[in-house]
């Protein structure tokens, strides 16, 4: 048998003397301005790595909530700086632009923030299918819905679960919103959404959401086979009807019989 003793050191931690940044890209630099107040890191915080982690999160959740579709978090980094700071640590906020690729070479850009320039709605995307063929299409306010037959739907049934609205910047909360909302209807399947830049404006996108409709009808029935000292022997059954769309308005009627048979 051994025994082992630890001796840890606790030595003084680092403070957080100071934090600058340095976003090139100014739109960007507009909308960290504005919500400074709220940055997880401040002077005479004691160093941790996590909290830094966690403004990186921050960060990346408030500008793609405000418009900047290709902004990533990769793209934000820290240099620290602890040479002859007696214990301090000078942070500094780096966000470069975006860069991509053209040809060979690497290029880059200032980041834009998108508006939405159009929201095309299809409601009977077929997930076996690689081509839409559109019958039938409907403009409803500032949206666009197609079908691959008659549209069975009222646009508003549809469109009053949709947060992406045409002139609105882009944003991944109105995303969630709208794929959660569309989920709830029960109607349709896990909804797709996507993106693209709009060919005729650079400025603006295209917002596309992909609808499955669920089968119109639903039977679910279910027997148990019972025992107890109530009774010697029991039948129960249960049996349910759901109907989609009953009237066009994305609801769903359900009615279900229950019933019970002991001696």
């Amino acid at each position: 048998k051994t025994t082992i003793k630890y001796k840890i050191g606790l030595n003084k931690p680092y403070i957080i003397d100071s934090l600058k940044t340095q976003i090139t890209t100014s739109a960007l630099d507009s909308l960290y301005t504005i919500k400074k107040g709220n940055s997880l890191i401040k002077s005479g915080m004691q160093y941790n790595t996590e909290n830094l982690n966690n403004e990186r999160n921050r960060i990346t959740s408030d500008f793609r909530n405000n418009g900047a579709f290709l902004f990533q978090q990769n793209y934000i980094r820290y240099k620290l700086d602890t040479i002859n700071t007696s214990k301090k640590v000078n942070v500094r906020l780096l966000i470069k632009d975006f860069e991509y690729r053209d040809n060979d070479s690497t290029k880059t850009t200032p980041f834009k923030l998108y508006k939405i320039n159009k929201v095309a709605i299809y409601t009977d995307q077929s997930n076996s299918k690689n081509e839409i063929k559109i019958k039938d299409s409907v403009q409803y306010k500032d949206f666009t819905l197609y079908s691959e037959n008659k549209l069975k739907y009222r646009p508003k049934a549809i469109t009053d679960a949709v947060f992406i609205t045409k002139g609105s910047l882009f944003s991944d909360n109105n995303t969630i919103l709208t794929t959660k909302y569309l989920s709830n209807l029960r109607v349709f399947n896990y909804p797709t959404i996507q993106y693209k830049i709009d060919p005729k404006d650079e400025n603006s996108l295209i917002a596309t959401i992909f609808l499955t409709p669920r089968k119109k009808y639903t039977f679910n029935p279910s027997i148990d086979f019972t025992h107890s000292t109530i009774q010697d022997f029991g039948i129960s059954g249960y049996s349910s009807l759901g109907i989609r769309n009953v009237f066009n308005g994305a609801e769903t009627f359900e009615i279900g019989f229950r019933g019970n048979v002991g001696a």
